[in-house]
């Protein structure tokens, strides 16, 4: 645990210098409008620094060879993290419905031990319920088509919303 801790602390105070040197880059001071570009990255990084510090000289001190996960705990992590980051890989290529059912299906298959059916059921079930609800709209008004847009169904103009 004492290595990884190490490690982290290090990389986060590594990036919280990388920011700071930008922030001064930017000015980091009080300006005449107030304050300029890099005033809260400066103070959020000079944070970061201090607090990394902190960790790595708090870890150095502690003697412990204690492990910083257990496999059994990592499995569990795991478990988790490679299907979501799947499902972030497959929507890039496939779209949010085809990436959430296989990802439901899988889910509830691997980590649920439910059936095959009830996978299955689930996965073709998540488009129609992640669809958009519809908006109520007057008989023979425009209709609603994206979150800015609307489109009137006599012309099939379409205009901006008006919210």
């Amino acid at each position: 645990m004492r290595k990884a801790d190490i490690i982290v602390a290090v990389l986060l105070t590594a990036l919280g210098l990388l920011v700071l040197n930008a922030a001064v880059r930017l000015g980091f001071r009080w300006g005449p409008d107030g304050p300029q570009s890099g005033f809260f990255p400066f103070w959020l990084s000079v944070i970061l620094v201090v607090h990394g510090v902190a960790v790595v000289v708090r870890a150095i001190r502690r003697r412990t060879d204690k492990p910083f996960v257990t496999p059994e705990q990592m499995r569990s992590v795991l478990t988790v993290a490679v299907p979501a980051a799947a499902m972030v890989l497959v929507t890039q290529f496939f779209g949010l419905y085809l990436a959430a059912a296989l990802y439901l299906a899988f889910y509830v298959r691997w980590v649920g031990k439910h059936s095959w059916v009830t996978a299955l059921a689930l996965a073709l079930c998540a488009g129609p319920l992640m669809n958009k609800r519809k908006r109520a709209r007057p008989e023979g008004g425009p209709m609603f088509v994206g979150d800015d847009e609307w489109v009137c169904p006599k012309c099939g103009l379409v205009e901006p919303a008006e919210d």
